[in-house]
């Protein structure tokens, strides 16, 4: 009798068990890292308190800072180790020796800070960044925020009002041609890398006219004012405010890089408002457009992307050409010759 009532306990237990697995079904790994994430977030003890213009948050990663106050000139309070926000009115931040600079891992949930009033990271307005000398992890040269050994840019004020920038030598890699809204020349030296691929746009600031390039560059090359790859076969950015209204491409260019003809700033898209008319080579074999790719993937075609993005131009191709059939391709303006 005991073994029959055991063996009926053991059975009822492994139904038991059955269930309640049908009942919770199996996550993915990406649901189980954000199930994991958020039972972190629930369970994290914060502390969040005000002073002055700035909200302090108090968690396991330290102390974190948004300024959310009036004033143009502010300094980052004792222990903040990152600044997430700071509002739009700031045009100067000093960092002390404590400060680790800005978090760009970092958001603000809508229902506190109103997108309209802050912006992620950094003012539009900010003009200069400063640093005390004896902070060991970042540093300020003329008014930009690197990191302490100079070889990344950790942030380039928006309103910097310079219209040319060396970038320095001791930088061999950026994301994007950097500066800010006034900005009409970047440097760039021998060593410097931007780093892009076949299906990223060469970002840069808005009102860029020109890009210069060392001769001796291993990565990039630059003919009055556009960049090129080294061997300039890729046309990879030609500058949003570079005047004229024609502009011949090279005859050793077969590829034009996503956005080449329309600069990639600040999440937005801006076409050269001056140029109407490109002349390009015979042999052009791709024209490559990120968002196309992106929005594929919502039902538009790729053609239609690039056709509505180019609309802006007309190019001048030899009829017959490889160039012809790819504009043709894409349903480009044509002239031909």
């Amino acid at each position: 009798m005991k073994k029959m009532i055991g063996a009926i306990l053991l059975i009822t237990l492994c139904l038991s068990a059955c269930t309640s697995g049908d009942a919770s079904p199996t996550l993915s790994p990406e649901e189980a890292l954000q199930e994991k994430l958020k039972r972190l977030y629930e369970t994290e003890t914060t502390h969040i308190q005000y002073d002055g213009g700035w909200k302090l948050t108090t968690n396991s990663r330290g102390v974190e800072a948004n300024y959310e106050g009036s004033e143009k000139k502010i300094v980052v309070p004792d222990g903040v180790k990152k600044v997430f926000l700071i509002s739009r009115c700031v045009e100067e931040i000093h960092f002390p020796s404590h400060a680790q600079g800005f978090s760009f891992g970092g958001a603000v949930s809508p229902h506190e800070t109103e997108p309209v009033e802050m912006l992620i990271i950094t003012s539009p307005n900010l003009k200069k960044i400063t640093v005390s000398e004896d902070n060991p992890y970042i540093t300020a040269i003329d008014g930009v925020l690197y990191d302490k050994k100079v070889t990344y840019i950790e942030c380039y004020p928006l309103a910097k009002p310079d219209k040319r920038y060396v970038v320095p030598k001791s930088i061999t890699e950026v994301g994007g041609i950097p500066g800010g809204k006034y900005t009409e020349e970047v440097e760039i030296h021998w060593r410097l890398r931007i780093n892009s691929s076949d299906y990223t746009s060469y970002s840069g600031p808005e009102n860029l006219k020109e890009i210069s390039v060392a001769k001796t560059s291993l990565y990039h090359s630059s003919i009055d004012g556009v960049l090129f790859s080294r061997d300039k076969t890729k046309l990879l950015l030609y500058p949003p405010k570079k005047e004229g209204a024609t502009y011949t491409v090279p005859s050793s260019v077969i590829h034009i890089q996503d956005g080449a003809f329309y600069c990639r700033w600040d999440f937005a898209y801006y076409p050269n408002p001056y140029l109407k008319t490109v002349t390009l080579p015979p042999n052009i074999t791709y024209i490559a457009d990120l968002r196309a790719h992106y929005y594929e993937d919502r039902g538009i075609p790729p053609e239609q992307i690039i056709k509505d993005n180019y609309n802006y131009l007309t190019f001048r191709v030899k009829k017959g050409s490889l160039t012809h059939d790819t504009l043709e391709h894409y349903g480009l303006n044509c002239e031909f010759f």
